[in-house]
C-alpha cells in the first residue's frame, strides 16, 4: 500500500513540472534581524534588513520604496529605499515584551512579507535563547516532528543528556525540546556535586525541579510500650517511594504532583522524524543531528551525515524543509554541512524558487551560499554569509555579538550588498550602579553606481528603574541625544538633538485568569535641529486574552509624537492578532490599522478539515499605504496522499491556478 501512495505521489511531481504557467510580476522579500532577541527596555535598537528580488532573483532597481511596520517597538526609519536590493530599517525596543509582528512591504512589486521578533521581559533571559541541550545514544535516538519530542535508549545507562551543568544517564530517556521537560527510567540525575539514582523521574531543566522514585532514608514513627502508656518514636529507615527534587535537594513532597509526570510519550506514530546518534537541541532555534537518518513514518529516505532542523517547522515532514511545490514551482533550500557542533557550524546552502512572502508565486533565481556561524552560549554568538557564489551580484554579510562582563554588551553588523554598497550598525548597552547607558549607531553608504549616504546615531542614559507610590508603574529617567542624516539624489535631510526623557513601565496587571493589561508611556523634551518643539510622547497598549484552550487575541494601541516618524507612517496604530484552533477549523488573523494616516494591513489564513482526506485553506492579504495598495486571496483544495497533501491553488490576481505538493500544512 506504501508503494502505491509513493508511486502515486511521484506522478503527481512529474505532471506538476510539465506544467507550464505564466509568472507574475512579484519579487521576493525576505527579512531578518540582528539580533535575533532583544530586550524591551525602551531603548535597545534591532537592525532589520529586507531583502528584495525580482521574479528571476536579480536585485529590484535602486530605489525602490519598502515600508516597515511593527506591533511592539517603533522603526525609526519606517520607508527605505533600497540599493542593491537591501533596504535596512532600525527597530527601536518598545517597554512591553512579547512577539512583534514585522510587516514589510513592497507594493511597487506587489509583495508583503511577515516576521516574528521576540522581545524578552529583561537582560537576563537573553541566555536561555543561547543555551542548548546535548543528548547522545548510539543505540537509539529518535526526534518525532509531530511532539517535538526526542527519545533515546540504550542499555546500562547508555543515554547520556547535559544541560549547563546538568547531568542524566539513564536506560531510557524522552525531553521535550519546547519545554525542558526530562523523563527518564534507570536514571542518575548529577548536578555538581549533588548525585541520585532514581528509577523513574521527572525533571524540567531549566527550573532545576522535579520528581523521582527512589529508595532514601525516611523517618518512620514506631510506638513503643504497652497500653496505655504506648510513646511515639521517630527512626530512620531505607524507604522506597516518591521524592521531589528542588535544585539539589531532595525531600518529601510539598507540591501537589501526579504519577502521569513519569509517563512516557508514544513516538511510534510519529508522521516523520530523524533517528542519530547525537542531538544538540537549541529550544528556541533548532535541532543539530550527527550521522542522521531522515524518516517518513517507517520509511528511511535519507542517511546524512550532518543535519539540523527547526523547532518550530511549520510542517510535520522533515523533507519539507528541503524540497516543496509552490505555486506550479519546485521550491528548493537544501543546506549541505560541512560542521554542525555546538560551537561552530558551517554549510553551503542551494536555494531556489523562494515565495513571494504571503503572494501566490515563486521566484526563478537561483543560489549557492556559504554560512558560517559561531557561539559561546550567552558570551559570545556571530556569523558570516556569503550569497550567490558564482553569481556576478554575490553579497557578504557579518555579524557579531559578544558579552564583554556580566554588565556590558556590544552588537555589530556589516553587510555589502551586490559588493556595490555598505550597510553597518553597532550597539553598545553597559549597567553601571544605578543607571543604564546604551549607544547605538548605523551607517551605510553607496560604493559602486548612485551615491547615497545614511548615518544614525542615539545615546540613551537612563536611571534604574523606581516605584511610583503604590501604583502598579515602575519609572525610568534620563538623557537622550540622537543625530540623523541622509544625502541622496532625490534631496538631503538631517535631524539632530538632545534632551531628557521620562519613561512610565506598568507592571503587568492580572484582570482575570485569562485577561492581562500591559501598558507604557514615554516623553521626551529634545533641543536642536528639525525637531520637535514642544514634548515629544509615546505610548503603548496590550490587552490579551485567552479564549479557550487552543485560542487567543491580542489587541493594541500605540501612539507616537515625534516630530520625524510620525509625519511619515501616522502618530496612532491599531492592531489586533488572535488565532483559533478548535476541531477541524484553524483561524489566524492579524490586522494593524493608522488611525491619521492611510495605512492599513489585514492577513487572514483559515483551514477546515472537510474529512480524513480532503481540506480547504483560505489566505487574505491586504495591504495599503497612502492611495498604493495590494489584494490577493488565495483559495486551496487539498488531498492527503499517505503522509502528505497535493492540492490546487487558486489567485485572485493573478486569477490562475497553481499545483503545491509537500509545503501544505496538515491541521
Amino acid at each position: 500500500m506504501r508503494v502505491n501512495i509513493w508511486k502515486q505521489l511521484l506522478t503527481a511531481m512529474t505532471l506538476t513540472l510539465a506544467v507550464c504557467l505564466a509568472h507574475a510580476d512579484n519579487a521576493s522579500l525576505r527579512i531578518t534581524c540582528f539580533p535575533t532577541v532583544s530586550v524591551a527596555d525602551g531603548r535597545s535598537t534591532v537592525t532589520v534588513t529586507a531583502e528584495v528580488r525580482d521574479n528571476s532573483g536579480r536585485a529590484v532597481p535602486d530605489g525602490s520604496q519598502v515600508v516597515f511596520t511593527t506591533t511592539l517597538g517603533t522603526f525609526r526609519n519606517a520607508v527605505v529605499t533600497t540599493t542593491n536590493g537591501l533596504a535596512q530599517a532600525i527597530l527601536v525596543a518598545g517597554s512591553i515584551p512579547g512577539h512583534a509582528k514585522i510587516t514589510a512591504t513592497a507594493l511597487a512589486f506587489n509583495t508583503v512579507s511577515t516576521y516574528t521578533f521576540e522581545f524578552v521581559g529583561d537582560r537576563s533571559m537573553l541566555s536561555t535563547a543561547k543555551e542548548y541541550i546535548e543528548v547522545t545514544a548510539p543505540d537509539y535516538l529518535m526526534y518525532s516532528m509531530d511532539q517535538r519530542v526526542i527519545g533515546a535508549a540504550g542499555p546500562n545507562k547508555g543515554v547520556n543528556l547535559r544541560y549547563r551543568d546538568i547531568e542524566i544517564e539513564s536506560d531510557d530517556l524522552q525531553v521535550n525540546v519546547t519545554s525542558y521537560e526530562v523523563r527518564a527510567r534507570k536514571a542518575v540525575l548529577r548536578m555538581g556535586k549533588f548525585e541520585k539514582e532514581f528509577d523513574e523521574l521527572y525533571f524540567v531543566l531549566n527550573q532545576r525541579r522535579g520528581f523521582g522514585t527512589t529508595t532514601y532514608e525516611g523517618e518512620v514513627v514506631d510506638f513503643v510500650g504497652g497500653h496505655p502508656f504506648m510513646v511515639p518514636v521517630a527512626t530512620k529507615r531505607l524507604r522506597y517511594g516518591i521524592l521531589e527534587i528542588t535544585g539539589t535537594k531532595v525531600h518529601e513532597p510539598t507540591s501537589q504532583y501526579s504519577t502521569e509526570l513519569f509517563v512516557f510519550d508514544d513516538l511510534i506514530e510519529a508522521t516523520s522524524g530523524v533517528a542519530a546518534k547525537k542531538a544538540t537541541i537549541f529550544p528556541r532555534r533548532n535541532i543539530q543531528f550527527q550521522k542522521a537518518d531522515i524518516y517518513i513514518g517507517t520509511t528511511k529516505i535519507a542517511s546524512v551525515p550532518l543535519y539540523q532542523l527547526p523547532v518550530y517547522a511549520q510542517s510535520p515532514l522533515v523533507t519539507d524543509q528541503i524540497v516543496n511545490i509552490n505555486d506550479s514551482e519546485v521550491s528548493v533550500n537544501y543546506p549541505h554541512y560541512l560542521t554542525l557542533k555546538p560551537g561552530v557550524t558551517s554549510l553551503l546552502r542551494f536555494r531556489t524558487g523562494e515565495k513571494y512572502g504571503r503572494t501566490a508565486g515563486v521566484s526563478h533565481g537561483a543560489f549557492l551560499d556559504y554560512e558560517l556561524s559561531w557561539n559561546k552560549g550567552d558570551d559570545m554568538e556571530g556569523g558570516l554569509v556569503v550569497s550567490g557564489l558564482a553569481r556576478d551580484d554575490w553579497s557578504v554579510g557579518m555579524r557579531q555579538y559578544l558579552r564583554l562582563d556580566d554588565r556590558s554588551s556590544i552588537n555589530a553588523m556589516l553587510e555589502f550588498p551586490a559588493h556595490r554598497a555598505m550597510y553597518g550598525s553597532a550597539s553598545y548597552s553597559r549597567h553601571f550602579n544605578g543607571f543604564q547607558m546604551s549607544m547605538s549607531g548605523s551607517h551605510s553608504r553607496s560604493l559602486q553606481g548612485t551615491k547615497f549616504e545614511n548615518q544614525s546615531y542615539s545615546l540613551v542614559l537612563e536611571k534604574d528603574a523606581t516605584k511610583v507610590g503604590k501604583l502598579p508603574f515602575r519609572m525610568f529617567y534620563g538623557v537622550t541625544a540622537t543625530s540623523f542624516s541622509t544625502d541622496s539624489p532625490s534631496g538631503n535631510l538631517n535631524q539632530s538633538a538632545v534632551g531628557m526623557r521620562l519613561r512610565m513601565q506598568m507592571l503587568p496587571q492580572i484582570l482575570d485568569s485569562h485577561t492581562m493589561l500591559n501598558a507604557s508611556f514615554a516623553a521626551t523634551k529634545q533641543q536642536g535641529r528639525n525637531t520637535l518643539s514642544g514634548l515629544g510622547y509615546s505610548a503603548d497598549l496590550s490587552l490579551s486574552r485567552r479564549l479557550g484552550p487552543n485560542s487567543s487575541a491580542l489587541l493594541g494601541y500605540s501612539f507616537i509624537d515625534d516630530g520625524f516618524t510620525s509625519s511619515i507612517v501616522g502618530k496612532q496604530n491599531l492592531s489586533f492578532q488572535g488565532y483559533m484552533e478548535k476541531g477541524r477549523t484553524y483561524i489566524s488573523l492579524f490586522g494593524s490599522r493608522g488611525l491619521d494616516v492611510d495605512r492599513l494591513s489585514i492577513f487572514a489564513d483559515a483551514s477546515y478539515r472537510v474529512s480524513g482526506l480532503w481540506r480547504m485553506t483560505y489566505s487574505h492579504t491586504f495591504n495599503r499605504y497612502i492611495g498604493d495598495s495590494y489584494l490577493d486571496n488565495i483559495v486551496g483544495l487539498n488531498y492527503r496522499l499517505g503522509f502528505r497533501e497535493i492540492g490546487l491553488t487558486w489567485s485572485s490576481r493573478t486569477n490562475r491556478l497553481g499545483f503545491q505538493v509537500f509545503g501544505a500544512s496538515i491541521y
